[in-house]
Parts: C-alpha cells; structure tokens; sequence
C-alpha cells in the first residue's frame, strides 16, 4: 500500500523520491517529515527553513539544500 508524504498538500503529486523520513525545520523549529520533493517545496515556501537529512541516505540534506538554491535562482 502506498503511504501519502506527510508534508504533501492536498493536490500534490505522489512521491517521486522514497523514504519520508527528511525532517524540515522552519525558523521557530516546527518540523516536518517528508520525501525529498516535499520537503524541497517547504525549504522554497519558507526561506529561513533549513532540513535535516535522512540517517539511511548521508548527504541527502546537502542534496535538498542545493536543489532549493538553485531553484531559487532559476526562478
């Protein structure tokens, strides 16, 4: 059975990228636990969010964060 991300919105496509177990952080150290793309999403909504990787995938937060500034810059 396929389980939703806990950070997706309502009309976001299913999860692309694994495992839900990406935490993002926003500036008042509210979390959230998602795949890559949706924790992605928040990092681009929220700019002074920041994530904490994946301890089954080292480097995944780096990879998120670099995913997000380039976003930012291509927008």
């Amino acid at each position: 059975m396929f389980k939703r991300c806990p950070s997706a919105e309502i009309d976001d496509e299913p999860c692309s990228s694994g495992v839900h177990d990406h935490l993002f952080l926003d500036a008042d150290n509210a979390g959230a636990y998602g795949c890559e793309d949706h924790i992605l999403k928040l990092l681009l909504r929220f700019p002074r969010g920041r994530v904490v990787g994946s301890p089954h995938d080292p480097g995944s937060g780096i990879r998120i964060l670099k995913a997000a500034s380039t976003a930012r810059r291509n927008r």
